[in-house]
């Protein structure tokens, strides 16, 4: 059987399931209910640098608390370092940064949230499972896009505000995710 450290032990399909549906809610009734100041903040978004600055903070936080949950072998050694070295590195990024600092920022936190996500639904029984590990994955291919090339979440912003019934369209079928995952969340895991 095949073993995965414990980074994050208590973190059953349910919570995962439950807080991702529920985030999928909210953020997309508001696009529903709300559609012009929801676009308007979306369009705003990706040169938002205060916004950057908060989600980059959020993530160096999240490092430091894994690099003491995790055993890292070979580089236990060079733990302190690293613990030193993140938040100066969060520091320079936020300064030196200027470009497209929230989409980068939101990037790596979507590489990040897709491991909870994959650990909590390894080895799982109900197939439903794979809906999340299905999202997991396209988070993971949005991060890299996000942090690679920024420039395209602008790009889609724009496109999205030129075809208000793709933005409606998208934003319904979020919500409706949501519920799905709220909806499995009660009833299969």
């Amino acid at each position: 059987m095949v073993s995965l450290p414990l980074i994050y032990p208590d973190v059953t399909l349910r919570q995962v399931s439950l807080t991702v549906g529920i985030l999928y809610v909210l953020s997309h009734a508001w696009a529903v209910f709300y559609p012009k100041t929801s676009l308007s903040s979306l369009r705003r978004f990706p040169r938002n640098h205060f916004l950057g600055a908060i989600l980059i903070l959020f993530n160096i936080v999240w490092v430091l608390w894994l690099c003491y949950q995790i055993n890292i072998g070979s580089f236990a050694h060079w733990r302190h370092w690293i613990v030193i070295a993140s938040p100066v590195a969060a520091f320079l990024i936020i300064r030196f940064v200027t470009d497209f600092l929230a989409v980068r920022a939101l990037g790596c936190l979507l590489l990040m949230a897709a491991c909870p996500i994959l650990k909590s639904a390894f080895l799982q029984e109900p197939w439903e499972r794979l809906i999340l590990v299905v999202l997991a994955y396209a988070w993971v291919i949005a991060g890299m896009f996000m942090v690679g090339k920024p420039y395209l979440m602008r790009d889609a912003l724009d496109y999205l505000r030129a075809h208000k019934t793709v933005y409606a369209a998208g934003a319904m079928a979020g919500l409706l995710f949501g519920l799905l995952l709220i909806v499995l969340a009660f009833l299969r895991f």
